[in-house]
């Protein structure tokens, strides 16, 4: 399908395009496209990378010499009829005045890393109504105050925004963005991290996966760092991108992402994640696993290469068509709630649910006559 405002390339169940941001209210705003062009290709970075923002980073990290104008929106003539002629930027009334309340409120940008500052999202007239609601969205048409007094730890609320702070709150954000491992409030990791989430789905994902992870480290937040899992798990399967797995601890994770991404990432169980599963698979005679878990693993292992040849048990994609549930993961961030799609619960999928109990229970009465023969001997 095509987009019928720039007519570039789309998927049909893209809720903007991709390349001029327009939103797609119905399928109607969608053109047929030939099926031979409809391959999956990557992910858009955001449409706030153009070329404002780029003025708005150079700002601050290129030599005074260099730089175009102290505004970051360049007023001059030719700039403007180019803005015109391309209107992909903000909507020439406003630009100028907006380029002037940037510049204003510049001072406290400047000593916020480069990294950092590529992740925030930023207000700009002519796409707004795309990201409406964005509770980590930057205006510069808010008010910011400095201040000494106010405490960093006081807290902000229940799922807050940058709008609803004070100004005196913005400053002690925007102070805190200079460094995001130093302690703060919750409330304000949280709406940094409410555009890292944006990142992940349709923006830069590799940077803000990072940035979630140093968040990771020095927020404990239990609210906080069972979202940000639920994230970066969620968009590691949307986004394809099953090379960050090693990244994540998945001991601790919800057993259905477990399953998922180990499934998708190896297309194979091993013994342990077997045994892990077992109550999922309706096993509940877990006595042997208790008493010697890693002569029950042992054995398993044996079973599986008799059955299968190898150590584990093979995934096939097939056993994902037949999956009957499926399950999705919470977002902090309520606006992209509806962005994430259902994943399959592969433990559904009737064959790979009957064959892992099949081999749970095999293993049990292995051991069990194991154990009887052991005891004859004994009395022997």
């Amino acid at each position: 399908m095509i987009c019928k405002n720039c007519n570039k390339k789309v998927n049909y169940e893209d809720k903007f395009c991709v390349n001029c941001g327009y939103k797609l209210e119905n399928r109607g705003d969608l053109v047929p496209l030939n099926k031979t062009l409809l391959e999956p290709k990557n992910k858009i970075h955001s449409i706030f990378r153009n070329k404002w923002i780029t003025k708005f980073l150079n700002l601050f990290y290129i030599p005074n010499s260099k730089k175009e104008s102290n505004n970051i929106l360049i007023s001059d003539k030719k700039e403007i009829e180019k803005l015109e002629q391309t209107n992909n930027i903000l909507q020439i009334n406003k630009c100028e005045n907006y380029a002037l309340n940037i510049s204003d409120n510049s001072k406290y940008f400047q000593y916020i890393p480069k990294n950092i500052l590529e992740l925030l999202w930023i207000k700009d007239y002519n796409d707004y109504q795309i990201l409406e609601g964005e509770p980590s969205l930057i205006d510069f048409e808010l008010d910011i105050l400095e201040s000494k007094n106010i405490d960093s730890n006081e807290k902000i609320g229940y799922y807050p925004s940058y709008r609803k702070l004070t100004p005196e709150q913005r400053f002690v954000y925007l102070n805190w963005l200079k460094d995001i491992t130093k302690p703060i409030d919750i409330g304000y990791v949280f709406i940094f991290y409410y555009g890292l989430e944006r990142h992940l789905l349709f923006g830069e994902f590799e940077k803000a996966f990072d940035t979630i992870m140093i968040l990771r480290k020095y927020h404990f937040n239990k609210s906080f760092l069972s979202y940000s899992e639920n994230a970066l798990l969620a968009s590691i399967i949307k986004r394809d991108r099953l090379d960050y797995i090693n990244k994540l601890n998945l001991s601790k994770s919800n057993i259905n992402i477990f399953a998922l991404i180990i499934s998708k990432a190896f297309k194979k169980f091993m013994a342990e994640d077997l045994i892990l599963f077992s109550t999922r698979v309706g096993f509940s005679n877990k006595r042997y696993i208790k008493e010697d878990y890693n002569r029950f693993v042992n054995e398993m292992k044996n079973i599986l290469i008799q059955e299968y040849e190898e150590e584990y048990y093979p995934i096939n994609e097939e056993y994902f068509l037949h999956c009957q549930k499926t399950f999705s993961l919470m977002l902090a961030n309520t606006l992209l709630c509806n962005e994430l799609i259902e994943f399959p619960d592969i433990l559904s999928s009737p064959k790979v649910s009957v064959d892992i109990y099949n081999l749970l229970y095999k293993t049990h009465e292995r051991i069990k006559s194991i154990k009887k023969e052991e005891r004859k001997s004994q009395k022997a």
